[in-house]
């Protein structure tokens, strides 16, 4: 099972950003999930062919950003669309414990068509 789809938007990252005001980070969040939930939607199986949430799958981002985050700036600002994938049912819990695997691709400077790109799999043995 491979399931694929673009959410358009510009990555932040707040972690180091001082005196930032929480509405704007609150503002943020909330896009990135409401973009998220509209790409999933276009894509999601129907309810009997989706894989159980608890079913160990592999979550990959790429992203087009403004400008390249070091490693953990990258994994910061996609933290919003990993808790809406959990909000939408596609993995139940996006901590160490949960069986999951999230794999944050390479980065391309592409200030045109800002967005992540995510691709979820199947993990081996799931």
């Amino acid at each position: 099972m491979i399931y694929s789809f673009f959410v358009p938007g510009k990555l932040e990252n707040f972690s180091n950003q001082k005196n930032t005001h929480w509405a704007v980070e609150s503002r943020y969040r909330n896009g990135w999930h409401d973009r998220t939930s509209a790409a999933w939607k276009v894509v999601r199986p129907h309810q009997s062919r989706m894989p159980l949430p608890e079913a160990p799958k592999v979550i990959h981002f790429r992203a087009q950003v403004f400008n390249r985050f070091d490693s953990d700036g990258f994994s910061n600002s996609l933290k919003p669309i990993r808790d809406q994938l959990v909000k939408e049912g596609v993995i139940h819990a996006d901590d160490t414990r949960s069986g999951h695997l999230f794999e944050y691709g390479e980065q391309t400077i592409n200030r045109k068509n800002l967005g992540v790109f995510v691709t979820i799999t199947t993990a081996a043995g799931g």
